[in-house]
């Protein structure tokens, strides 16, 4: 896999200077272009990367952004917390899985 050279980059700054969290964390709808290369990153670094997104529809295939995401590692783990969607609620959402799990959120 070839980085983009700009948010793998970043990521991988970001992990170096917090590499004792359990998980690291991105929060985004579920055409986020960002999923692969963060989860790439966070894998090459043996952490546990975690996508929390919007739900897509019930009866709908996940996004082709998240499938290409969880091909990274199978440790990659995908959970949907919104219909809306809202940027406020997955970010809640994100902050309540930190608070029980540990871990770390993307901020870029």
């Amino acid at each position: 896999m070839m980085s983009d050279g700009n948010i793998y980059d970043r990521v991988v700054r970001w992990i170096r200077q917090n590499r004792a969290q359990p998980y690291y964390i991105i929060v985004g709808q579920q055409t986020n272009p960002d999923f692969e290369q963060f989860c790439f990153a966070v894998a090459e670094y043996r952490g546990i990367p975690v996508i929390i997104t919007n739900v897509g529809g019930w009866d709908k295939p996940l996004s082709p952004q998240i499938q290409r995401a969880m091909s990274v590692s199978n440790n990659v783990r995908v959970y949907e917390a919104a219909k809306m969607g809202m940027t406020s609620i997955l970010q809640s959402k994100a902050e309540l899985f930190v608070k029980i799990n540990g871990g770390i959120i993307w901020t870029p």
